[in-house]
């Protein structure tokens, strides 16, 4: 029958039980053969049984069917290539896939496994990922589809991408689906499992080098983790301070240690500690005093001269020789001693000047002249200075005059006479004393010579006439 199957009546077989009467169509007995047998020719079968029958006409395949199939083989002999086929089959070439990489870090190698048909059907599929807990999108399968035929297989790389992941433990389920075509097993999954462990990181903390004990030195260290570094002093006479920024300040002098940290968080493990190690040493305070005006000698020592100061530290000044000593004539040290009142980080200071003590010679005139200058004279030290002695008018004479104690006979007789002092380096003293020579009356004296004579009998309405010594 054209355009479809038409079966005709079919041969004279006995059936019984599972199968026909043993006997197959050409009269051969066999009993264990259950089946059913037809003669296909064109659009339907011929309606003749095959016992003989001669149609010449027939092109035809006669298929035993045993069981749950076609045997492939026809009464004739021969082979039946149209039996029906065995539907596809996914199948995976590897079990779970396992990653591991560092936070921060580069990616791990890729991976691959293969999909395979063990079934006869071709068919299409696809790759899709979804996610546990946690970080996404850090798998990739390339290529994303596939297409196979019967018992062929294709190879699938597995990427993986950490950048934003944290550290930790993540899973992905690749789904291999059934796209087109036929296959009993759909879907087949690959489980992919990523462990990002933490990152190690470095502290650097510059060397921070020797320092005073007033200094405030600001503390900067880095981490590679890019999280904030804490410090810790290990040992040593020293202070962190955090207003307004992280200090170092110092109590004393000695050794200081200085720990910077980081302590990690999720993602990376903690840093080892960096350690700076430095020498403080104690400020020497710095004395203003300056050099005093030269006094003449006996002038005691006061605040006048003992007047070094500092700014810093407060403490005691002590000086030497102390308030209310006369220094001798020359150069004299003075020496101020600063005790700081803060000790422990502050030195003892000290500081020298020099005061020049000029020396002073002492001027004593007797009555009827003058010594110019006089009184207490001040020479510088060293120095030079001239004395003029004469009497009060020119009746009177130098009858004496005594430098330092020495007479000076050059002066005697002399109505005047310049002392002259050089180099003078100490105290010394000058006196003088003088003679009246006569009393000068109109235009001249009275006529009584300058020999030392006393004239007694002198007329005493002219005046008395002596030479006084």
């Amino acid at each position: 029958m054209a355009g479809g199957i038409a079966f005709a009546a079919p041969p004279a077989h006995m059936y019984s039980g599972g199968g026909y009467d043993g006997y197959d169509m050409l009269g051969v007995n066999n009993s264990a053969v259950s089946s059913m047998v037809y003669l296909y020719s064109g659009g339907g079968y011929d309606g003749y049984d095959m016992l003989g029958v001669n149609n010449s006409a027939v092109s035809s395949i006669v298929h035993l069917y045993s069981g749950g199939g076609y045997d492939g083989y026809d009464v004739l002999g021969a082979t039946n290539t149209v039996a029906n086929p065995i539907p596809g089959v996914i199948a995976l070439s590897s079990g779970p896939l396992s990653f591991t990489a560092t936070y921060n870090g580069a990616d791990p190698g890729y991976q691959v496994f293969s999909v395979s048909n063990s079934g006869a059907l071709a068919y299409g599929y696809t790759n899709s990922v979804t996610y546990g807990d946690g970080a996404s999108g850090w798998l990739s399968v390339s290529a994303p589809t596939g297409s196979l035929e019967g018992t062929v297989s294709q190879t699938h790389t597995a990427t993986v991408h950490i950048a934003g992941v944290n550290a930790g433990t993540y899973s992905a389920t690749n789904a291999v689906t059934l796209l087109s075509g036929s296959a009993t097993n759909s879907p087949q999954t690959l489980i992919v499992s990523l462990t990002v462990n933490k990152a190690n990181q470095t502290v650097t903390f510059s060397l921070i080098g020797a320092q005073l004990t007033t200094n405030i030195v600001p503390l900067v260290a880095t981490a590679t983790s890019g999280g904030g570094v804490s410090f810790a002093v290990v040992s040593g006479p020293a202070t962190i301070t955090y207003t307004p920024a992280t200090n170092v300040v110092f109590t004393g002098a000695g050794q200081v240690s200085i720990a910077a940290s980081q302590g990690g968080d999720g993602n990376w493990n903690a840093a080892v500690p960096v350690t700076n190690t430095f020498t403080v040493t104690k400020v020497t305070p710095v004395i203003t005093w300056s050099t005093p005006s030269p006094i003449s000698y006996g002038t005691p020592l006061s605040d006048t001269q003992l007047n070094a100061s500092s700014t810093t530290p407060p403490g005691t000044c002590a000086y030497t020789p102390a308030s209310g000593t006369v220094p001798n004539p020359g150069s004299n040290v003075l020496q101020a001693v600063l005790s700081p009142t803060d000790s422990a980080r502050y030195n003892t200071a000290t500081s020298l000047v020099t005061i020049v003590v000029n020396p002073t010679i002492s001027v004593t005139a007797g009555i009827h002249g003058t010594i110019v200058p006089g009184g207490t004279v001040t020479v510088p030290y060293g120095g030079a200075t001239n004395f003029v002695v004469s009497g009060v008018d020119s009746s009177y004479l130098i009858r004496s005059l005594m430098t330092n104690g020495v007479p000076v006979s050059a002066a005697v007789g002399l109505h005047i006479y310049t002392s002259q002092w050089q180099n003078v380096f100490a105290t010394g003293t000058i006196t003088a004393a003088f003679d009246f020579i006569g009393r000068y009356s109109g235009g001249g004296y009275d006529g009584y010579d300058m020999l030392g004579v006393t004239n007694t009998t002198a007329d005493p309405t002219r005046g008395s006439v002596y030479k006084i010594r």
